[in-house]
């Protein structure tokens, strides 16, 4: 089994840790809506109860999909295992512009 990676202080390990960024609080938000939405407006839109039943299973089945995809792509640490071992942990004086997350890294 490989060696714990040195984490930095500052770098999330995963999509759970805090602070969470702002766009991804708004996606929970939109996809809860658009679920919401689906369920008690276009379903019961439906005249037939057998097309009612096809396409609310349907829908949740692929919800479920998503969901336990969100799960685990927002569990899993992002890092290249491969790349982390070249990388030296050395923080820069303060980042520039046009790095959005990220001060820490500088390849060899």
């Amino acid at each position: 089994m490989a060696a714990e990676q040195p984490y930095a202080e500052d770098r999330r390990k995963n999509g759970w840790d805090r602070p969470w960024d702002m766009f991804q609080i708004l996606s929970w938000v939109i996809f809860s809506f658009l679920m919401f939405t689906f369920f008690l407006v276009f379903v019961p839109l439906l005249e037939e109860n057998e097309n009612r039943i096809i396409a609310a299973l349907g829908y949740g089945i692929l919800l479920t999909a998503v969901i336990v995809g969100w799960i685990v792509s927002s569990s899993t640490d992002p890092v290249d295992k491969t790349i982390w071992s070249l990388l030296q942990a050395t923080p820069r004086e303060y980042p520039s512009g046009e790095l959005l997350n990220c001060c820490f890294c500088k390849c060899k």
